[in-house]
């Protein structure tokens, strides 16, 4: 998309702007501002989680979209970033033309699209396929007593185990121990390498420096780790990051208390809880063990990547099988 000089006249068209050319305060004011903030969308936040990023910007920031992109031997490719669910077109008092630019700009520059939004903007429904997601959260407007009655059977009989054992509950900021644990415990169930690991190291010290993150985590009575999780917190959302638990944690409910106990501290306010979310059976059936529900989003792809990118991936998944 050709670039425009901008302008504060709102007649003129939105442009495109590097990551590096962005003004990161009037971005993130433009996102916490708008009737739709995300978490996913602010500077810091795609710093830490994208190859490559930039953004739509109308106006003087009025309007906001990023643009995430991977780029390997002369193939560009708009993506959703590993630990980013979707994102939205943002606005302080207006939208103007920022979709319709949006897509020109995915157009013109990328040979394969995949990226996700919480509803498909119509001029850009059209133009490829799209995939219904879910993710679970959980409003927390409601006093505890309430929502925790709503509990399943099997979560309120995990909670009882819980108390039973001589576990203590700590909030912090030091995030080392989760990712130490989840590094052996979790991340190769994942199918995490070396790179995830660092954007998610990357991305809970970034939201610590923005004051926005913080870590619950349960310890035996030997001051061991048992169970740990990351929250985000922003504009009345409190994200679920990422967490893990030893095998005692486990058996003994310690995940279910860490997740009980954000609930009860945030209860009867205007938060929601935002459990990061699956479309895996069995992870959104234990969130729902909590009275969570299924929100939609959903997943916009165009176009294929050309042959000697597939063979290179396929190439490297047979090594990683060796």
């Amino acid at each position: 998309m050709k670039r425009q000089k901008k302008s504060d006249n709102h007649t003129s068209m939105p442009i495109y702007l590097h990551s590096s050319e962005i003004d990161f305060s009037k971005w993130d004011k433009c996102i916490a501002q708008s009737s739709n903030p995300s978490v996913f969308s602010l500077s810091w936040y795609l710093q830490a989680t994208a190859e490559n990023w930039g953004g739509i910007i109308d106006g003087d920031y009025e309007a906001v979209t990023p643009v995430c992109y991977t780029e390997k031997l002369g193939f560009k490719k708009a993506v959703q970033p590993v630990f980013t669910r979707s994102f939205d077109f943002f606005s302080t008092q207006y939208k103007l033309k920022l979709s319709g630019a949006y897509k020109a700009h995915l157009q013109n520059t990328f040979k394969k699209i995949d990226v996700a939004f919480p509803v498909i903007p119509s001029e850009i429904k059209s133009i490829g396929t799209t995939t219904k997601k879910v993710y679970q959260a959980l409003d927390l407007q409601a006093n505890y007593s309430d929502i925790a009655k709503r509990y399943s059977e099997n979560a309120r009989r995990m909670l009882k185990k819980y108390e039973t054992k001589p576990f203590s509950i700590y909030e912090s900021v030091d995030f080392r121990p989760l990712l130490d644990l989840f590094t052996t415990a979790k991340a190769k169930e994942l199918g995490f390498g070396k790179t995830q690991l660092t954007r998610l190291n990357k991305l809970m010290d970034a939201a610590v420096k923005a004051d926005m993150g913080n870590v619950l985590s349960v310890f035996n009575s030997d001051r061991e780790l048992v169970a740990s999780g990351f929250f985000i917190h922003f504009q009345g959302t409190l994200l679920y990051l990422k967490g893990t638990a030893t095998e005692e944690g486990k058996k003994s409910g310690a995940m279910y208390k860490i997740f009980d106990h954000i609930i009860e501290k945030n209860s009867g306010g205007s938060s929601v809880l935002d459990f990061g979310g699956s479309n895996v059976t069995s992870v959104a059936t234990f969130y729902k063990k909590f009275g969570a529900y299924d929100v939609p989003y959903y997943l916009y792809q165009q176009g294929t990547e050309p042959l000697y990118i597939r063979a290179i991936k396929k190439l490297r998944k047979n090594v990683k099988r060796r």
